[in-house]
């Protein structure tokens, strides 16, 4: 101790200076060296993330839950919100098939199917053909994810509580929904949505423009042909032709 008192102030802060620059120098090399690690692990991840969903798309099966209810008209009154701060409600996508899919930035059975929902979407008229992707996250979550990402799907927020009968289970889930509000489908899970069995099928649904979302004498037929390609599928994924008779949901009223 005494050796540092008697030391001279000038060499004194040499050395303070000397001492201080290195653990600066020492700090700022530890800091690039983990930067770069972290980066190099990054980059690893994102690598094998894309290989991920590549292999759970390659693997998705089309979509065949059918489902039998039908939208009461207060249902029709759930809010959606847009990020551009305008609002939404299901009352507005009037006299189209309604393709509405629930899903979270951090599912990634939901991100492994969006791909197939945006190559579906671009195949479908708009003026027939209305897709709502909602997240119940929250809003400045979502936005983050994708300014990272550069999808042309609508995505939307709830604002509210969705209808019971819309209200998903398990994410992502999938509904499919008739120009007379039929719920037809319901997908718990990721699904390959721009199968072309489905694609065909959805076009199917379709009515002439301007016909309105509550058109009577039509929810029947919707049903009958939602049956034709259940039971196409069920002879596709599983080789067998049943028609189902269980229909999740409570029965059109």
């Amino acid at each position: 101790m005494d050796r540092w008192l008697r030391m001279p102030l000038s060499r004194l802060g040499v050395f303070l200076v000397g001492a201080t620059t290195g653990i600066i120098v020492f700090t700022i090399v530890v800091f690039i060296a983990m930067r770069l690690a972290e980066n190099r692990i990054l980059k690893r991840g994102q690598a094998q993330i894309r290989a991920l969903e590549a292999q759970r798309v390659a693997g998705l099966q089309p979509p065949f839950v059918p489902m039998r209810a039908s939208l009461r008209p207060s249902d029709l009154a759930w809010k959606l919100g847009q990020f551009d701060g305008a609002q939404s409600s299901l009352r507005d996508f009037a006299g189209r098939v309604v393709f509405l899919n629930f899903w979270a930035t951090y599912c990634a059975p939901c991100i492994a199917e969006l791909p197939t929902i945006e190559d579906l979407a671009r195949r479908m008229p708009r003026d027939r053909f209305a897709f709502i992707l909602v997240s119940t996250e929250r809003e400045d979550t979502v936005r983050r994810f994708l300014a990272r990402h550069s999808y042309s799907l609508p995505f939307y927020f709830s604002v509210e509580r969705p209808p019971a009968v819309l209200l998903p289970a398990v994410l992502p889930t999938t509904f499919v929904i008739g120009p007379t509000g039929s719920v037809l489908l319901r997908q718990d899970g990721a699904a390959r949505w721009n199968d072309p069995t489905f694609l065909n099928y959805l076009r199917s649904l379709e009515v002439p423009q301007g016909r309105g979302l509550l058109m009577k004498g039509r929810s029947e037929s919707l049903f009958n042909r939602r049956d034709e390609y259940v039971t196409e599928m069920q002879v596709h994924v599983h080789g067998r032709s049943s028609r189902s008779t269980s229909y999740p949901g409570p029965s059109p009223g």
